[in-house]
């Protein structure tokens, strides 16, 4: 699914960007919906577009070995982590993309889980985007008009978002 963007996404990439209000700048990401999930363009290391699943629910950003693989990912020595799925729980290596951006957002040096994301043999996206890169944004969706706004967190709030996430962790 890399690269292979729809002419609805290039659309919605194209769309995207930052928009001046009175709070500061807000970003517009427009999504494809499949089976019930938000997946939104993003660029990996500079020049790669993927379609990744927006979950709020995932602590880490995931990448799949088959993407991994084309992006030539160094992988952090020896590291791994427990991603918990729907089917099991799984040791994903860590490995570390040079950047990721969505919507002229950005983050470089930044660690990802590498898995097998291909479900009943089909893999509908590239990765999943997760809240190691959303945190630092107030994030709103609005369905009816297959967009996300994300705006920057102010610094109160950030320095409380670890004590959300440890009380919401189960």
């Amino acid at each position: 699914p890399a690269q292979e963007a729809s002419q609805e996404e290039q659309t919605a990439e194209q769309e995207a960007g930052g928009v001046e209000t009175s709070e500061g700048v807000q970003t517009i990401v427009h999504f494809a919906s499949r089976n019930g999930h938000i997946l939104v363009p993003v660029i990996l290391n500079g020049s790669t577009s993927a379609r990744v699943l927006l979950d709020t629910g995932s602590q880490i950003t995931v990448v799949s070995q088959q993407l991994a693989r084309s992006l030539n990912l160094p992988s952090v020595r020896n590291r791994y982590v427990r991603l918990q799925t729907i089917a099991a729980d799984v040791q994903a290596p860590l490995a570390r993309l040079d950047s990721i951006e969505i919507a002229g957002l950005s983050r470089e040096n930044f660690q990802v889980a590498v898995a097998d994301l291909a479900i009943g043999g089909s893999q509908e996206f590239d990765g999943i985007l997760g809240m190691d890169f959303l945190q630092a944004y107030a994030i709103q969706i609005d369905n009816s008009r297959n967009r996300i706004i994300l705006s920057p967190l102010t610094q109160e709030v950030a320095d409380l978002s670890h004590l959300f996430r440890r009380q919401t962790n189960c």
